[in-house]
């Protein structure tokens, strides 16, 4: 009898084991093996399997929902669509499927793996896939396959091409694709809500669009819209060609639309999308809408971006960094092409470092950045280490806007940056005023700080209108139209001698100072924030003025000493197999002694390496986000240019 108890104790530890343990979770794997929707016959039991002995999607979702652990689900190539009718349920009982346990999706690749919520765009009723979690925390990864085709109709939801929600969901995207959904409020693309942290790794979101809406809920994220308290990171990401159209006056966010929370867009670009309205305001921002949130863009390009106003990045009582990254080209027909950082009742602070605000328009005002505030809120603009050029407006601020209503505090504060080539009506470089309105007055302070302010255009005060405040060695070209009182190293009325406007070895467009500039070692090394680096990483100061003093550059970027008879330029492109220029790449040339010198790609794929010592052989090598492209050798006797790397 003991022997039989002891057979039967070590059964049931042969089976813990089995099992992963007593008391362990049990983690599944299902393979789909039919496009049909279907349900599982019995959730839970640990097979995937329809009242046809078939293992569909919605089946393996409603299994691995039923089961603890982190379930696998292998998704062959083919379309798979929600063909069950329902009433909005989260159960995946019908409608959209629905994930609300540990669960990691594998397609066969995004061009390959389609999950579908009807068969053509614009005919279905629900989104094509959404993660509930309300209250626990649920790990979910989705891999290579696109979402497409939802058309979500509720009034005041969202989430056409996917959604997530609850509290503590950790969702991961790679590799996805979120394309052709048709939203009727909120986030035609992308909806999060709740607290989720929701990643997105080498995805494209496009073409997802609100058309004419009616009904009382604002319309609002084309591409994506994040509300509460989550975070949401978009890596290696392409935002592109979504829309808003609608009826309703509260129309906001083409690109992507946050309230409250953090997006953080990490070598990603946000291009193409577009917002218009009937209503009152006739569409705002067609970029990304900060309201109240966090938003980190790094190393990111936002460009061609339309809208009525404020076209590229628009931040309301929130909290915006801009790291080494390009606004550009965006338009807007009224105000704000570029940048835009505003308040209501609450303080806002857009900061921007190392970036390229370029050939952004507006038709009435600030056509490269407006810093606004109201109602005795404070708006803080920052800007350091930064070019603005090209930007254009027929009112006021070509370059930068900075203006209180209401009683509203403005402060933009401009370090080691270079405004020139901007155009407009009043203040062609910088405008700095108040509108006068009813109500208390406010203040408005442009602090000027070791900066150029030059080449610029307007009817009145081409280079600065308004009081502009030294903080010393700054040179103003121009100071007609403005009051600008020279304080130490100031310098006005000369040209600053800058080059053309390119890369000049950086990632986004700069003026490099030509050799015979009065920019030129006129900081002293340690005085007035001289050292650290410029707006292309390079070190301040590279060398010393004529008293063998090391010196600063004045403006955004510092200019070596002469380089040699004996070295020159390399420049070129990364281009997609379509000849697409591609943004972000990172190129890397190693010289003969080992030492690697690295660029990072402008927004249409161009490259430069400048000082590059001649007679030596060099190895290239790329890395470019879904991208890859093979090592080049080459021996560099001369200027090279059009080295370009080609993706097969």
């Amino acid at each position: 009898m003991k022997k039989f108890l002891y057979f039967l104790m070590r059964l049931a530890l042969l089976g813990c084991i089995a099992f992963a343990a007593c008391g362990a979770v049990f983690a599944a794997s299902f393979t789909v093996n039919t496009p049909d929707d279907t349900q599982d016959v019995s959730p839970g039991d640990g097979i995937c399997t329809d009242s046809n002995g078939r293992c569909s999607l919605r089946a393996a979702i409603s299994e691995a929902n039923s089961l603890s652990g982190d379930d696998v689900i292998t998704l062959p190539a083919g379309a798979y669509t929600t063909l069950l009718t329902g009433s909005h349920e989260n159960a995946n009982a019908s409608g959209d499927f629905d994930i609300n346990s540990n669960i990691t999706i594998n397609g066969a690749g995004s061009g390959d793996t389609f999950i579908q919520a009807a068969g053509t765009a614009g005919t279905a009723t629900e989104r094509p896939l959404q993660v509930s979690a309300a209250s626990i925390a649920t790990i979910v990864v989705i891999n290579n396959v696109t979402l497409r085709y939802g058309r979500y109709v509720v009034d005041g939801f969202g989430g056409a091409g996917f959604q997530v929600e609850g509290t503590d969901a950790n969702v991961t995207l790679n590799n996805v694709v979120i394309r052709d959904n048709q939203g009727f409020a909120l986030g035609a693309g992308i909806y999060a809500t709740g607290s989720p942290t929701l990643t997105l790794n080498n995805c494209l979101v496009a073409n997802n669009n609100v058309n004419l809406i009616t009904g009382n809920s604002p319309v609002a994220g084309g591409g994506i819209y994040s509300i509460g308290n989550g975070t949401v990171n978009v890596n290696n990401s392409t935002i592109t060609n979504n829309n808003l159209n609608s009826t309703i006056s509260s129309t906001f966010g083409a690109g992507i639309q946050l309230i409250d929370g953090t997006v953080n867009l990490i070598n990603s670009t946000l291009g193409n999308n577009s917002v218009t309205a009937s209503g009152g305001n006739n569409g705002i921002c067609g970029g990304v809408f900060n309201l109240r949130g966090t938003l980190n863009i790094t190393n990111s390009n936002i460009t061609h971006n339309i809208a009525f106003m404020d076209a590229g990045v628009l931040t309301i009582n929130g909290n915006t960094t801009i790291n080494n990254s390009t606004i550009a080209n965006n338009s807007a027909k009224y105000m704000g092409g570029g940048i835009v950082n505003n308040t209501g009742s609450v303080g806002s602070t857009t900061t921007i470092n190392n970036s390229a605000i370029v050939n952004n328009s507006a038709l009435d005002e600030g056509g490269g950045i407006i810093n606004t505030g109201a109602n005795g809120a404070n708006a803080v603009l920052n800007v350091n280490n930064s070019t603005i050029s090209g930007n254009t407006t027929d009112g006021y601020g070509g370059g930068i806007e900075n203006f209180t209503i209401r009683g509203g505090n403005v402060v933009a504060n401009i370090n080691f940056s270079t405004i020139a080539g901007n155009s407009a009506g009043y203040g062609g470089g910088i405008a700095n005023f108040r509108y006068i309105t009813e109500g208390e007055i406010g203040t408005r302070i442009v602090n000027l700080k070791n900066s150029v302010v030059a080449n610029n255009y307007a009817d009145t005060g081409p280079d600065i209108w308004g009081i502009i405040t030294s903080q010393s060695y700054n040179l103003v070209e121009n100071t007609s139209g403005g009051t600008f009182v020279n304080t130490t190293g100031d310098e006005t009325g000369i040209d600053p001698s800058l080059g053309a406007l390119g890369l000049n070895g950086g990632t986004t467009l700069n003026y490099l100072p030509n050799p015979d500039s009065p920019l030129i070692d006129r900081i002293p090394n340690g005085v007035n924030g001289c050292g650290g680096f410029d707006q292309r990483g390079v070190s301040r100061p590279t060398d010393s003025d004529n008293n063998g003093v090391a010196a600063c550059e004045k403006g955004s970027t510092e200019r070596a000493s002469a380089p040699t008879a004996a070295s020159v330029s390399v420049t070129g492109r990364v281009l997609s197999s379509s000849g697409r220029g591609i943004a972000n790449a990172v190129v890397a040339m190693t010289d003969p002694g080992g030492n690697t010198r690295f660029a990072r790609t402008s927004t249409f794929g161009y490259y430069r390496f400048d000082d590059v010592q001649v007679s030596g052989t060099y190895i290239f090598t790329v890395s470019g986000k879904r991208y890859e492209f093979a090592a080049t050798v080459r021996t560099i006797t001369e200027e090279t240019n059009n080295l370009n790397f080609v993706a097969p």
